[in-house]
């Protein structure tokens, strides 16, 4: 008892605890902190150290302290489960003459380490998409005829040896798996194997002066009559009919897209390009009343 300091602290009020030693209502005084380790070694097996509000046990020399914070374990005895550093990867065993011997979860196999844990072929194929093989370090996984490994090591990719690699037209091998592409006049869709065709007309008409036909994977120009597609295939240029030899008999006017033929003085025009012979008036009375007559003669 003369070992127990007394400190003069007012009391905030009537039994008011102050760490672990209650507050005296005649004196009004706060006793000490308590000294777990006055009893029963407070638990430790060892050496038990006081703290403020609190204890912490330690062992000596030779001896490492357990998960329980308690007891002391002799490093020479070997590991125990109880030791955060037993070294098992999935799950730890006491041995009856002491130590540790380590288990796996089913679908794995204890290495040769006999600490850590293999998965197997029997745990979800080892994570193969295709083929699983054990081996001492782990599941080998391979694939099917025509399908290639991913980087992964574990996921196959299809190649263009199978269905052309799912593409409509082009495909390509790649570490990554196929690559689709379209040719010219084709677009590639979004499941990135279909190739579409393109519609060049609906964008400027396909470039054309006058006429736009969209074909399969191409489009084709056209003009309009008395014109003629140039050789860029896509402008269009009026045809001067009157260049023509024999074009009208007499006399040729070009126009865009088309002509026009006259003839002399005294000639009439017959078809859209010839002209008859010499026109003459004849007169004759009928009835009291001169009627006039043109007659023409071809010639």
């Amino acid at each position: 008892e003369g070992r127990l300091i007394f400190l003069w602290r007012l009391c905030g009020g009537l039994n008011v605890r102050c760490h672990s030693r209650t507050c005296s209502t005649d004196l009004f005084l706060c006793l000490a902190d308590t000294d777990e380790c006055m009893f029963n070694n407070g638990g430790c097996q060892h050496v038990c150290v006081n703290t403020v509000g609190s204890y912490e046990c330690r062992c000596k020399e030779g001896f490492f302290l357990s998960d329980n914070q308690h007891t002391c374990i002799h490093r020479s005895e070997g590991m125990s489960c109880m030791n955060k550093d037993h070294g098992c990867a999935h799950i730890c065993r006491e041995t009856p003459k002491g130590g540790v011997a380590c288990e796996c979860r089913p679908g794995f196999e204890l290495s040769k380490n006999q600490r850590s844990c293999i998965l197997t072929c029997n745990h979800g194929n080892g994570g193969c998409q295709h083929t699983c093989d054990d081996a001492d370090n782990g599941p080998i996984c391979g694939c099917h005829p025509k399908y290639i490994m991913h980087t992964d090591g574990k996921t196959c990719l299809e190649t263009c040896a199978v269905n052309n690699g799912g593409c409509d037209r082009t495909c390509k091998d790649t570490s990554t798996g196929v690559h689709c592409s379209c040719p010219v006049g084709f677009t590639l869709q979004f499941d990135g194997k279909t190739c579409k065709d393109i519609d060049e007309c609906q964008s400027n008409n396909g470039g054309c002066d006058h006429f736009c036909k969209n074909t399969v994977g191409s489009f084709d120009c056209s003009c309009r009559k008395g014109f003629k597609l140039l050789t860029d295939e896509k402008s269009c240029q009026d045809i001067d009919e009157c260049s023509f030899e024999r074009t009208c008999d007499h006399t040729c006017i070009n126009h865009p897209g088309t002509f026009e033929c006259t003839c002399n003085k005294g000639y009439a025009l017959y078809g859209f390009t010839h002209c008859g012979g010499e026109v003459q008036k004849c007169a004759t009375l009928y009835a009291g009343r001169v009627l006039v007559f043109t007659l023409t003669w071809k010639l």
